[in-house]
């Protein structure tokens, strides 16, 4: 009974390491990715801000803005979509993870283990 016991914690513990390591990770990834949403981003202000700056025509700044905030949202959208896509493919990972030590505590292991008890207290 203490095997069991010691086999089910040491996978629980092993569940939980390779939790953690896949959080981190995919932690970095969306911190990857939304640091060059964010650098995008400022060189796109930049470069706007410079060309606006040389313009006169109003109608043509005008112009130059709408693409400007179409180019922000389509980069915002697409970091979004990938962030998606990699809370995603974390939620696929973690699942498969916790599948394995779910089978020690099924309920058939689970009546074995009560059977052995009830027969070492009799």
């Amino acid at each position: 009974m203490f095997t069991q016991f010691y086999d089910i914690s040491q996978a629980s513990l092993k569940s939980f390491e390779k939790l953690f390591k896949l959080n981190v990770s995919t932690a970095q990834a969306i911190a990857n990715q939304h640091s060059t949403l964010f650098a995008n981003v400022v060189d796109d202000t930049i470069a706007f801000a410079r060309a606006v700056s040389l313009d006169k025509d109003f109608p043509s700044v005008m112009a130059d803005q709408k693409k400007f905030n179409s180019a922000i949202c389509y980069d915002t959208l697409e970091t979004w979509q990938q962030t998606t896509v990699t809370l995603a493919q974390l939620q696929k990972e973690a699942e498969l993870i916790f599948i394995t030590p779910c089978k020690y505590t099924s309920d058939e292991n689970i009546t074995k283990v009560d059977d052995q008890k009830t027969r070492e207290n009799f």
